[in-house]
């Protein structure tokens, strides 16, 4: 499979975040969505060619971030071309309007767009269109990160809070088996990896989730070297209570 970061650069030039009226307002450079569009079409019409000649190619769209993009691959896959695609819990928890704070945190690539878009990608999820979650996660540091917008590196860091935060927005919406196949077997499905199992002889990889108990957001205890999140103070349920990696107990919550 061959996995790409959809975006012209010539049509994002200098923008720190998403083009539109919010960008207009606080006098920021914009990167508009026909930027991620534009490739994505590209690419699928380089895809289509490549099917039209008979040489077997599978295309992933990583992070995708606005409607018009996540249309261009529905209609794709229509027309039985072998393309998939992921979308990110921060585009579909933030939008653009985060940015009026001129805090780089919310400083992402693709940025973070409208809630229109947010909605489109949500529906996307439910109807199938978008094949799994990923995160994406960047860990700068938070001296990179308090450089102004112009200056400060793109990136978001959340995987610690990934099931936590989805679970607490979308869990009534998607429901947990959908939650639990978009962020597992999904992926590995895109990556023609085998699906993970709890089969006997199957590698021990696993994770127990609690999904109940509720807790305060605290970045402090992160693992990851970002210590800082947009949801820092925010109540979240399905904590992860033990990481399991090939066997070998990688985490345990204290």
């Amino acid at each position: 499979v061959v996995s790409v970061h959809a975006e012209d650069a010539s049509l994002r030039a200098d923008g720190v975040m998403n083009e539109g009226p919010v960008s207009e307002a606080l006098g920021l450079p914009g990167n508009p969505a026909a930027a991620e569009a534009a490739r994505v079409a590209r690419d699928l019409e380089i895809l289509a060619g490549l099917h039209a000649q008979e040489r077997p190619a599978r295309l992933h769209i990583q992070h995708l971030s606005t409607a018009r993009a996540l249309d261009l691959v529905r209609a794709a896959k229509a027309r039985g071309l072998s393309v998939t695609c992921e979308v990110c819990p921060h585009h579909l928890t933030l939008t653009d309007e985060a940015l009026r704070s001129f805090d780089a945190i919310y400083k992402v690539a693709p940025p973070l767009r409208t809630q229109a878009d947010a909605d489109h990608l949500l529906a996307g999820l439910l109807d199938g269109s978008v094949d799994c979650l990923a995160t994406d996660h960047a860990p700068h540091t938070r001296a990179e990160k308090e450089r102004d917008l112009l200056d400060a590196p793109s990136g978001i860091a959340y995987i610690e809070l990934a099931f936590p935060l989805m679970w607490t927005r979308f869990g009534e919406t998607l429901g947990l088996d959908r939650l639990l196949h978009l962020m597992t077997a999904a992926p590995a499905r895109v990556m023609g990896w085998p699906e993970p199992s709890l089969d006997v002889g199957a590698p021990a990889d696993l994770v127990v989730l609690d999904l109940e108990t509720a807790r305060t957001v605290n970045p402090a205890e992160f693992r990851s070297k970002a210590k800082f999140t947009p949801w820092a103070g925010e109540t979240l349920r399905g904590w992860p209570l033990l990481t399991v990696v090939d066997g070998q107990v990688a985490y345990q919550r204290e």
